[in-house]
């Protein structure tokens, strides 16, 4: 009964863990393109 249901949930969150990875690789793109404009504002004179 355990092991059939974390096999279970193993095949649940294969199926999702590609949108997971695209997620994470799009927040870390949009992290890394927001850290590029930001560091041209000039913030000193």
């Amino acid at each position: 009964m355990l092991t059939e249901r974390w096999k279970e949930a193993s095949d649940a969150s294969s199926t999702s863990a590609d949108g997971g990875m695209l997620k994470n690789a799009a927040i870390a793109l949009g992290l890394a393109v927001f850290l590029g404009i930001f560091s041209q504002v000039p913030y000193w004179e």
